[in-house]
């Protein structure tokens, strides 16, 4: 694709400013490099073809943030409690959650693999001791993505020699020790959760058991080192399915053996894997026992036992070194090399002979090292597909056993049937807002059917605070929740996939780019014209008010047509604007519904039932919600006079529009 598009020379293709974009960025911040060899690169296409869907639903920015998918406005500001992530995130790991976030921002559009996940979290429903000791296992487990990234990252490096010089380089190999221990870790503990030989849940099952190709010989060593092609393909694993690493952390258990040098821990080979490093090795032993000998040697000569090496220096490696009280009873032939107001240091001839020896035969077992761990690296980052599909496998089950916790802790949940229907259709009873229901007393649900033997577009009136902002969300939110493997928050609930939800709601500006309230809405109104298809799922609040009121029905007036005639696609449409009712309530194509409310004729006040239902009303309440809000009852008296001094001027002149069928 990338090669395409730079043979057309198309500088205008959004794609490649786009990505050009991208590698700026990351050159400035000087990881280009990196970046672009440890990365996959994957085509993405938004468009499919005519009466199929795109492999994932496509959610937008603006959706995310009206839909509150992440983030919820507060008076404190923007915070992540209240959000749909933060309702649905239970996972026991870093690397879970993060891939149960790009499941929320890409639902799956593929009946079969929808299925499957449907079935793993029905499965798992059904064992909370199973899902108990998942994260409890799993909890103490670190980020081993990042952790599995920086030993990526330290396997491309060209100087393997700096392993032995550079601080920074101990802690990477630390991290790669770490790595095989948690990896290690997790093996073991598979099978403790998943103690059932017999999992129902097909995904489930690839996920959690080991399913080894079938191989009539097996491999004749357990050192990695030895496998040739062939061998390293008799461990290869079904696509999709839990990849045995359990041979392959064995084989690295079998050359390596690791090393404290300070608080960071070293790999090194084990003996008879390095000639080399093992002659280098066995020299540094030799002298080590020089020393030995050398120091009781002098204790004997002095006889004088409290004295000892101190190696604390840089410069001088092995140093004698004994109290101030003392310090006559060294030779005169010794030298003084450094001293506190406590000890003095000397050394000898033949301690400066071995410190030089030393040194040059560390020096040795550092050049024998580096062939060594090349290699090791090189056959780690080999396999860097084994080791990144056991991490995505092992993030998976985390993310279904996070929805199967939430299925089961929130009341009356339900697995969502997947309509193959080629008419759209959305069949909903008592949905809930799972995120709202958990902060009010008592959450009102509601049936939602959308097409099928049911109009696919609905209008929607009802009076202000009645609830039509909370019911198109909640439409959203469980249409998200089904194509993400989730149980609904409902008794029923059967659809269609969606390939995109487009949401035109709230009022917000974005000063900095000179775009006011209007404005803004009117981009996302574009947006949907442009883009919706007839699977897609929008949701438009109130269009047209932030303008005058004649120009703001006409507006919504011609998208309310457009979605009739032209998108055909399931499409809850709320207005104040009630002249829009006169002209599409006969119309076949549109089911007017309304938020029920019950208003009291000797005080006006309004009890909200957050019912909805089939119907319309021609009053917003909007002076009631005023007094709500304790606005001047003088000012509230000339509001109510005012309205229906204009209500009855609209009576008169009898305006009236018709649809453009």
């Amino acid at each position: 694709m990338i090669k395409k598009s730079v043979e057309e020379e198309n500088c205008h293709d959004p794609f490649l400013l786009s990505l050009g974009n991208a590698i700026g960025y990351l050159k400035s911040l000087q990881i280009i490099k990196t970046t672009l060899e440890l990365s996959e690169t994957v085509e993405y296409n938004h468009e499919s073809p005519e009466g199929e869907l795109v492999e994932n639903m496509i959610i937008d920015s603006q959706a995310l943030e009206n839909l509150e998918v992440f983030e919820v406005e507060s008076k404190h500001g923007k915070t992540t409690e209240g959000s749909l992530y933060s309702f649905l995130n239970r996972c026991a790991t870093k690397f879970g959650s993060r891939l149960l976030k790009s499941w929320i921002t890409a639902p799956l559009n593929e009946i079969s693999k929808l299925q499957e996940r449907h079935d793993a979290v029905e499965w798992l429903s059904t064992k909370p001791t199973l899902i108990g000791n998942w994260q409890k296992f799993l909890k103490p487990i670190p980020d081993l993505e990042k952790l599995l990234a920086r030993v990526y990252k330290f396997s491309i490096e060209n100087d393997s020699k700096a392993v032995y010089i550079s601080n920074g380089s101990y802690s990477k190999m630390t991290d790669f020790h770490n790595l095989l221990l948690y990896f290690e870790e997790i093996t073991k503990k598979l099978p403790k959760v998943f103690t059932t030989k017999k999992i129902s849940s097909k995904r489930l099952f690839l996920l959690a058991k080991y399913k080894p190709m079938k191989i009539k010989s097996r491999i004749k060593s357990a050192n990695p080192f030895d496998w040739d092609e062939d061998e390293e393909q008799k461990q290869e694993y079904e696509e999709g399915s839990l990849p045995d690493i359990r041979k392959w952390i064995q084989g690295f258990k079998e050359v390596i053996t690791w090393k404290k040098i300070g608080k960071n821990l070293i790999p090194e080979p084990k003996k008879g894997i390095s000639d080399d490093f093992d002659q280098a090795n066995e020299a540094i032993e030799l002298i080590r026992i020089e020393l030995d000998e050398l120091l009781e040697e002098i204790k004997k000569k002095l006889k004088f036992e409290k004295i000892c090496y101190n190696s604390d220096s840089k410069m001088h490696r092995f140093q004698f070194e004994l109290s101030n009280n003392n310090k006559k009873k060294m030779p005169k032939n010794f030298t003084v090399t450094s001293k506190t107001s406590k000890v003095v240091r000397y050394q000898s001839e033949e301690l400066v002979d071995l410190n030089f020896k030393l040194e040059v035969e560390e020096d040795n077992l550092k050049k024998a090292f580096t062939p060594f761990l090349k290699k090791l690296l090189k056959k780690f980052y080999s396999k860097r597909k084994m080791w990144s599909d056991f991490l995505r496998c092992i993030s998976e089950i985390d993310c279904l056993i996070s929805l199967a916790d939430v299925s089961i802790n929130t009341k009356n949940m339900v697995k969502p049937i997947i309509l193959e229907s080629p008419r759209q259709e959305i069949n909903i009873e008592q949905l809930r807002h799972p995120c709202v229901e958990r902060s009010i007393k008592e959450f009102v649900p509601n049936d939602v059917r959308i097409g099928g033997d049911e109009p696919l577009v609905h209008l929607i009136t009802g009076p202000n605070m009645g609830g039509k902002s909370t019911l198109l969300r909640q439409t959203c939110i469980a249409v998200i929740l089904c194509q993400i493997g989730c149980f609904v928050p409902a008794e029923k609930c059967e659809m269609t996939l969606i390939d995109r939800i487009f949401t035109r709601i709230g009022a917000n500006d974005r000063i900095m780019e000179h775009k006011s309230t209007f404005f803004v809405e009117m981009e996302e109104t574009k947006t949907i014209i442009e883009q919706a298809t007839p699977n897609s799922l929008v949701i438009i609040d109130e269009l047209g008010r932030g303008t005058s009121t004649f120009d703001g029905y006409s507006i919504a007036h011609s998208v309310l047509s457009h979605q009739i005639r032209i998108s055909k696609c399931a499409t809850l449409f709320t207005t104040h604007y009630h002249m829009l009712i006169d002209t599409f309530k006969d119309n076949p194509k549109v089911q007017t519904m309304k938020m029920n409310c019950i208003i009291d004729s000797e005080n006006g006040d309004v009890h909200f039932e957050y019912k909805f239902i089939k119907g319309y009303t021609d009053k917003s309440e909007g002076i009631f919600v005023a007094k709500m809000a304790r606005i001047p009852s003088i000012i509230l008296e000339k509001a109510q006079v005012r309205s229906e001094m204009f209500r009855e001027q609209l009576k008169r002149l009898d305006i009236s529009f018709k649809s453009n069928e």
